[in-house]
């Protein structure tokens, strides 16, 4: 929760990370360097952050919780850059190129159900979250 507060804070604030969001990453950072959560640390702490950066975190914190991740790369659109910083070596065969994903695969079609229980017809190009 400290890192969604952090991200969604950041997003709401130009991309910088600040003032309690900023304690909130940090304190995260803090508890998996195993200090005190609640204790500055200028080991640990950073001063400056992006969205990006909170992100990148979350990407450790929930590193294995299966499917967590993959909500956050189609969210924010880098399932292909993350794609490419794969291990070449990484014996999971890719369906796709990374460097040919565009905005269309970040789109789904609108729920069977919600068409089912409105008047609503299907958009054949989904929805987009931005």
């Amino acid at each position: 929760m400290l890192l969604t507060y952090a991200e969604a804070s950041a997003r709401a604030n130009g991309g910088i990370v600040s003032g309690d969001a900023l304690e909130a990453l940090n304190q995260v950072k803090r508890r998996a360097a195993g200090r005190p959560y609640d204790a500055p640390d200028a080991t640990v702490d950073v001063m400056a952050a992006t969205a990006e950066d909170v992100l990148a975190e979350k990407g450790w914190e929930i590193a294995g919780e299966l499917g967590k991740r993959w909500w956050d790369l189609v969210r924010t659109e880098t399932v292909g850059p993350v794609m490419a910083r794969r291990d070449p070596s990484e014996e999971n065969y890719l369906v796709i190129d990374p460097s040919e994903i565009t905005w269309k695969h970040y789109i789904g079609p609108i729920p069977e159900v919600a068409l089912m229980l409105s008047d609503l017809t299907q958009n054949p190009e989904g929805f987009r979250i931005k």
